[in-house]
């Protein structure tokens, strides 16, 4: 979901703020150990500084033997010092969860990357005599560099980035979304969801959407219908409105009276010396200034996940009827895609194509004022007889256009960017563009949301692409079983 697209910047804007790292975790491993050195001489003490880019240090689970640790030592294949390999029993060495995540993020990442929203590690190692035996200290510090920006950078959104992410929340934030003093086990199971889904107040907002009117809607929604029509309207920063003076009703700019909460999805923590720091498990970043993260407030859009036969359908056209875009330029510039967009009202659906006729069906029986087209694709449009009739110009002018899963799998060759090649001769034709990524949508609504739950097929990729203002998702299944995982269950590594 984007906000309100703005006219172009003359230039970038310039940050003075330093990429810095919080210390979330911090281990210490020692190991005694028998040395033939040891017995013959004295060794001078010898302290080295983030070893962890030169040694691979891991903990291993002994296959006949679970439960006795040993810690394997040995060179990285960058390394191009002396070759080495120790293996050495842990023996009473604290084999903590902790200690067995830190070394895991020595692992995968032991150097700092440099890239905001990124976890790492330093490993500091030192080697001491004493009496015939040999003492190996490890010294590690998890780090997490602060994120500055909502969407962080792209090396923190790579599969490897993730998992850590996954491994130091559970290990070192395990009741982020617990309240303060509640003696819950943590878990995120999908009840979890639906306890933290938004319930619209009946006894607040019933007497607000009592007397809603909705022009143009040739039905009458029920008193729940209204109240989510309400909860849909201030979700994109309107609410229904009478003025009880003059009796005029209409839609007025919302302001949310919990301003002063941290921005959704933050959570407030703890560094490892006890610092108060904000996390958020949804954007994978932590940060010590939440006020950075305030315009997640203004993300309009959500997931309008009710049980079937209870007319998403319906209140998504009252909420078209409702609310149009503002005056608006006919260029707007889009900083996520970096260029300008033919601007537009209109609402795009997407749905899967059995459920078209449908969309078709009940936009024309409660809504029949209201312009509607099918968009079928670039391929069909190249063949079609008069290739503006459904051109982005067109589409723009439409109050409601619909399309498939489909035709998202299929345009996708030509809503991407092509990838920069060097090329003997200039390219002949101009590659064609799909309509769907040279408009700024008004509003974007995906119907069956759950059809784009799987985020590598061509569909999701396509429909994160599609420039909006705001953003839908309908969906009667939002939670699937297999999301759960238990809070006891060891990181898979």
């Amino acid at each position: 979901m984007r906000q309100e697209v703005q006219p172009r910047p003359a230039k970038r804007a310039k940050t003075t703020k330093v990429q810095d790292s919080i210390c979330i975790g911090r281990e210490v491993l020692t190991v005694t150990f028998c040395g033939e050195a040891a017995a013959s001489q004295k060794l001078p003490m010898t302290t080295r500084k983030d070893v962890g880019y030169v040694i691979d240090a891991r903990l291993a689970d002994e296959a006949r033997n679970p439960g006795n640790w040993r810690l394997l030592l040995k060179p990285r294949p960058n390394y191009r010092g002396r070759h080495f390999r120790l293996d050495l029993p842990l023996g009473d060495a604290k084999k903590t969860r902790s200690l067995r995540t830190a070394l895991h993020v020595a692992e995968i990442q032991a150097s700092d990357p440099g890239e905001e929203g990124c976890i790492w590690a330093s490993v500091d190692a030192s080697v001491e005599q004493i009496g015939s035996s040999i003492q190996l200290s490890l010294a590690i510090e998890v780090r997490w560099n602060e994120s500055l920006t909502i969407w962080g950078s792209e090396r923190s959104r790579l599969n490897s980035q993730q998992t850590l992410r996954d491994e130091v929340l559970e290990t070192w934030f395990p009741n982020l979304h617990l309240p303060k003093g509640s003696d819950a086990q943590p878990s995120w199971s999908p009840q979890d969801f639906y306890e933290a889904a938004c319930v619209p107040d009946k006894d607040k907002l019933e007497a607000d959407v009592s007397s809603m009117e909705v022009p143009r809607l040739e039905s009458v929604l029920y008193p729940f219908q209204r109240r989510a029509v309400q909860w849909l309207l201030r979700r994109e920063g309107v609410c229904w409105h009478r003025n009880t003076d003059s009796s005029q009703a209409g839609i007025q700019p919302y302001v949310p009276s919990d301003l002063s909460d941290p921005p959704i999805s933050f959570y407030e923590a703890r560094d490892v010396v006890g610092n108060p720091i904000w996390v958020s498990p949804l954007l994978g970043a932590a940060t010590r200034d939440v006020s950075l993260f305030r315009p997640i407030q203004d993300l309009r859009g959500g997931i309008l996940a009710e049980e079937m036969g209870l007319g998403k359908t319906l209140e998504v056209i009252a909420l078209i009827l409702l609310h149009r875009r503002p005056e608006f330029p006919v260029m707007v510039y889009d900083s996520f895609l970096g260029r300008e967009l033919l601007a537009t009202s209109a609402t795009l659906i997407v749905a899967p194509s059995s459920l078209l006729d449908q969309w078709l069906s009940e936009l024309n029986r409660h809504a029949p004022s209201l312009k509607v087209i099918v968009y079928p694709g670039v391929k069909r449009l190249a063949r079609a007889k008069d290739p503006d009739e459904l051109s982005a110009e067109r589409l723009a002018e439409q109050d409601v256009v619909l399309t498939t899963y489909d035709v998202l799998r299929k345009d996708i060759w030509a809503a991407l960017d092509e990838p920069v090649r060097s090329m003997r001769n200039e390219k002949q034709y101009e590659r064609v563009k799909s309509p769907l990524v040279q408009l700024s949508w008004w509003r974007v609504c995906i119907d069956e949301a759950q059809m784009v739950e799987n985020w590598t097929n061509n569909a999701a990729k396509l429909a994160r692409n599609i420039p909006r203002i705001n953003a839908w998702a309908v969906t009667g299944t939002p939670v699937k079983d297999d999301v759960q995982k238990g809070a006891d269950e060891p990181p898979c590594y």
